[in-house]
């Protein structure tokens, strides 16, 4: 039975479920020995049993089911498997007292039971749907958080495996020494065929100069002049403690964004330049985030406030579910962000709620019909019955005088 022990976040109290289940039984014991009218006395014990009798079985259904919801109410304490089974025979218990009280005052069916019955249904209902649109909640914000990790751990990853090109001319040239310009064209032009988000590459020279470029674009060179320019702290501290770094979002001359990567060189303990490489920002994002990775969900980069990427799926009514997370490469600081895309949303979204309680309130309003209309017959037919027998004794009253008339008439011509 170990499932069925309740682990509450708050220890020693009680759940939200049996607060007011014991404010009611409170209230029902209460009506119970106080004197009044007892047909107002019964109904409002009948109705007190019928609400709390739903909230012990939606409960303790929702234990078998599996649907945590049901007897966790928000963030607080859990109710119990055998607190719920208390709960409802309370309320059978209250509704119980209630009939016979009733029938002490009428040997009739009590009128207040169609109504006592609909809205002990529609209470079951609506916790119900709650529970059910808790649910769904839940497991929505659960894959958004799941996706979140993932594309946080992926970018890490991808980003680094971006970098081995230039990590591997850097730890080629620390073995063998200076390379030719011609060997180290090959091996950055090789980069540029394999990846196109690789828009140049270039060594950076000790007294940070860029030299040996390949490029897809010819105002590279002043791209490059200016980004060393404008991040000579970072490459300093990057030369400092011998580790590769990449520099924030940078507008570049050809009219796109970028980011530039730097792995720093040396030889034989001289420090010799810097391995570079400009990243076209979309291009490189779109490779790294492709759709089999977000799996339908939109993914936004920001980075200083400022958006940097945006995948574009579709207008953002997911977004109250967006969850973020920051990833750090480096010197490198985004704020990603992860919402489920309006057509995976519709996916994950269920007409199951609605439909519990569409049902339950139909359910409710039948029951009452049903339990109504039967009233009414027999009450009917009693009535019906008692008009009978009514006149049947007046027949009978009617037969009597006649044949008292007739003996009369006998008696007078003898």
């Amino acid at each position: 039975m170990q499932p069925y022990i309740a682990e509450s976040p708050y220890p020693g109290r009680p759940s939200l479920q049996a607060t007011i289940v014991f404010i009611l039984t409170g209230l029902g014991l209460w009506i119970a020995v106080k004197q009044g009218q007892g047909a107002v006395r019964s109904a409002v014990l009948g109705l007190l049993g019928s609400i709390v009798c739903s909230v012990g079985l939606v409960a303790f259904f929702g234990y078998l089911l599996d649907l945590t919801p049901a007897y966790t109410w928000g963030n607080y304490s859990r109710a119990t498997f055998y607190g719920n089974i208390g709960f409802a025979l309370i309320g059978a218990g209250f509704f119980a007292y209630a009939w016979r009280e009733s029938k002490k005052e009428s040997p009739h069916t009590p009128r207040w039971l169609p109504l006592v019955v609909a809205i002990g249904v529609i209470v079951g209902s609506i916790i119900l749907w709650q529970a059910l649109i808790a649910e769904e909640r839940g497991y929505i914000r659960y894959e958004t958080q799941t996706q979140a990790k993932i594309i946080k751990n992926q970018l890490k990853q991808q980003m680094g495996a971006r970098l081995l090109p230039l990590v591997r001319v850097s730890s080629r040239w620390q073995v063998n020494g200076k390379p030719s310009e011609t060997k180290w064209k090959e091996d950055e032009q090789f980069m540029l065929d394999h990846h196109a988000d690789v828009l140049a590459t270039t060594l950076i020279d000790s007294a940070y100069q860029a030299r040996w470029m390949v490029s897809r674009y010819l105002s590279a060179a002043k791209d490059f002049t200016l980004i060393v320019k404008n991040h000579t702290i970072l490459l300093k501290e990057a030369r400092k403690q011998q580790r590769a770094t990449i520099s924030s979002v940078t507008d570049l001359q050809v009219g796109k964004q970028g980011l530039v990567a730097f792995v720093p060189i040396f030889y034989q303990g001289q420090f010799q330049g810097f391995a570079a490489a400009i990243f076209q920002t979309d291009e490189l994002l779109d490779s790294l985030l492709n759709p089999e990775l977000t799996n339908g969900f939109s993914v936004a980069i920001y980075e200083n406030g400022k958006e940097i990427f945006h995948n574009n799926t579709g207008p953002g009514k997911g977004k109250r579910w967006l969850q973020g997370s920051a990833v750090t490469f480096d010197d490198l600081a985004w704020n990603v962000q992860v919402w489920p895309s309006s057509l995976l949303l519709s996916h994950m979204q269920s007409q199951a709620p609605t439909a519990v309680l569409i049902s339950g309130l139909l359910l409710a309003v039948l029951l009452t019909l049903t339990l109504f209309l039967a009233q009414r017959a027999r009450l009917s037919n009693k009535n019906l019955k008692k008009e009978i027998q009514q006149r049947q004794l007046q027949e009978e009253a009617l037969r009597q005088r006649n044949a008292y008339i007739q003996l009369l008439q006998e008696i007078a011509i003898a």
